[in-house]
């Protein structure tokens, strides 16, 4: 009984370790998708374009702020709160932000490299897909 309590609990810590790596893996593919837009809005100091570029990355549940920064210069910076998934059950349930950074380029000439500034994005990886409570909850019983 002890080695089957033992197993599903190294099971649930596999499948959060998991969950969390794909939290990660999706707010990094999503920055990089809003990042062309992002470079335009700082290139052009648009500032609904730079709003939208916001709220387009505040769909990912686990981004907490987003931060445009335009030649060294912040041009737009918003937070938020997030909706835990976890219940607090200790060190491995508890808040696990991770900075992601994307430089942004001039989209006049991508070849040339010009870095006009960087879109900063702390990310929450413990904020997992919802159905994961109930699998692990599910393992932890059966």
């Amino acid at each position: 009984m002890l080695l089957g309590a033992v197993s599903g609990l190294s099971q649930i810590a596999v499948d959060l370790r998991q969950e969390k790596d794909a939290v990660q893996y999706s707010a990094e593919e999503f920055l990089n998708s809003v990042a062309p837009s992002a470079a335009s809005a700082a290139y052009n100091f648009y500032m609904p374009a730079a709003e939208q570029a916001v709220l387009g990355l505040f769909t990912q549940r686990a981004i907490k702020a987003v931060t445009i920064i335009n030649e060294g210069q912040v041009m737009i910076s918003r937070e938020r709160e997030v909706e835990r998934t976890l219940p607090n059950l200790g060190p491995a349930t508890q808040q696990d932000l991770i900075q992601l950074e994307t430089l942004l380029y001039a989209p006049t000439n991508l070849s040339s490299g010009e870095v006009i500034g960087k879109i900063y994005v702390p990310v929450d990886r413990s904020i997992v897909a919802p159905a994961f409570v109930p699998r692990a909850l599910h393992r932890g019983a059966g």
